[in-house]
């Protein structure tokens, strides 16, 4: 399965990044990874990936917090965001509890648990990056 276009990685784990960058790479997509909102926006605003990954829990801002800015931009907003996140409560309801404290706002495109079941998160990307 061979992959085709690039991916933002958003996560603060370093072994989690590491995993992620080779896993994407190992299958054909250009990975780059970052540990804040702030990195995610400021690269964001350089180069636009096909896909983003973003993990909920981060030092600073939310993985969610990082959502609802993208979804703001025109120029973010329609970027396929896989949303990861260690707490099943957050994944069952894709982040919903916390968006309805801004309506308006879309949701992730898909969201996957931690640990992550590979073969789901290739599907995903993979799906998500063809457009």
């Amino acid at each position: 399965m061979a992959g085709a276009g690039r991916v933002l990685i958003v996560d603060d784990d370093p072994d989690t990044q590491v995993y992620l960058t080779s896993l994407l790479e190992d299958h054909g997509y250009a990975a780059e990874a970052v540990s804040s909102a702030d990195e995610a926006l400021d690269l964001l605003s350089r180069h636009r990936p096909d896909v983003v990954l973003l993990d909920v829990v981060l030092r600073g801002a939310s993985g969610l917090d990082l959502l609802v800015r993208m979804r703001r931009e025109a120029t973010f907003a329609d970027l396929p965001v896989v949303m990861l996140s260690g707490h099943d409560s957050i994944v069952e309801d894709r982040g919903a509890s916390y968006l309805t404290a801004h309506p308006g706002i879309r949701g992730p495109d898909e969201a996957l648990g931690k640990p992550i079941d590979t073969d789901a998160l290739l599907a995903v990307v993979a799906r998500l990056a063809s457009g």
